[in-house]
């Protein structure tokens, strides 16, 4: 299916790549049915070591290792997902940002962005 020309939709989920959490197989499911209603899904997610085969478009970036009970290893991807995201709006025309909220500091990465570029919609798959 060629989506040239159609609506572009950054998707943002942690744990897309996962084959084992429940986030990451919800945002699976709805980067794959998205081109069936003309939307381009383009995928930011963390880099794991065994990703789950998805044949869109993803970008993977990478975290630092930090063992705290926080779980902080999740803000450690914040510095480049909003660089690849600010990135894609410029380059990529790209209309909406959907994400997967878990970890939960993603949000303010989405506000941030959303405040920056007025003309992007931005809504919160949970």
């Amino acid at each position: 299916m060629d989506l040239k020309g159609h609506l572009k939709v950054i998707l943002i989920s942690y744990y897309f790549s996962s084959r084992y959490e429940t986030g990451g197989i919800r945002a699976q499911q709805f980067a794959k049915y998205l081109p069936h209603f003309g939307v381009e899904p383009i995928v930011i997610t963390r880099k794991v070591k065994d990703p789950h085969p998805y044949h869109g478009r993803c970008i993977a970036l990478r975290t630092l290792p930090i063992h705290w009970p926080l779980h902080l290893e999740s803000i450690t991807w914040m510095p480049g997902l909003l660089w690849a995201c600010l990135k894609l709006i410029k380059h990529e025309k790209v209309s909406c940002l959907v994400i997967s909220c878990g970890p939960f500091p993603v949000a303010g990465v989405v506000l941030y962005l959303k405040k920056w570029f007025k003309r992007i919609y931005s809504k919160s798959v949970v």
